[in-house]
């Protein structure tokens, strides 16, 4: 596996009591780093460790896929949604580099920023059919969650919440 051992190698040093950016290096945000130190703290240091810990992630994505799918197109559309997103992305391999995969991510912010857009998808979805302070308050967890991952999920929960505060 190609680059995935910094994300053990900051894990394991978080876990042991590095702080963040003076001690460990990293170009994204904070969330993903000490979530995966806690995973280490809990179970102890390991690829395994963390390979499961991804693909718990990757659980909660396929089922907040299926979630979305069956509000908007039904069950069976959700049922083959969810089929053909787990076959074609969850454990296909392109490239000669085994890290391009959700269980060994090239940076586990990609997986975790996917899976925090995608509750914010679901906790709008419930927003705009009946906006509570509770329902408010999740989105805006969800939001500023994705401040702490990756850029690129920064602009999906603007995106997300601009057209929920519009069509709610």
């Amino acid at each position: 596996m190609i680059d995935f051992g910094q994300q053990l190698y900051n894990a394991w040093q978080l876990s042991n009591g590095a702080v963040l950016y003076r001690d460990v290096g990293c170009i994204y945000g904070p969330l993903s780093e000490y979530l995966n130190a806690g995973v280490f703290w809990l179970f102890g240091p390991g690829l395994i460790v963390l390979a499961i810990a991804n693909l718990i992630t990757f659980a909660g994505i396929t089922t907040a896929i299926y979630l979305i799918i069956r509000q908007g197109w039904g069950a069976l559309a959700a049922w083959l949604s969810t089929l053909i997103f787990i076959s074609v992305f969850g454990f296909s391999q392109f490239v000669d580099a085994g890290n391009y995969n959700y269980a060994t991510p090239y940076a586990n912010e990609t997986i975790h920023g996917m899976l925090v857009s995608l509750l914010l998808c679901l906790a709008l979805f419930a927003w705009t059919n009946r906006p509570t302070a509770t329902l408010s308050f999740v989105c805006g967890l969800f939001a500023g969650a994705t401040l702490v991952l990756k850029p690129e999920f920064i602009v999906a929960s603007l995106a997300m919440t601009l057209l929920a505060a519009f069509v709610g």
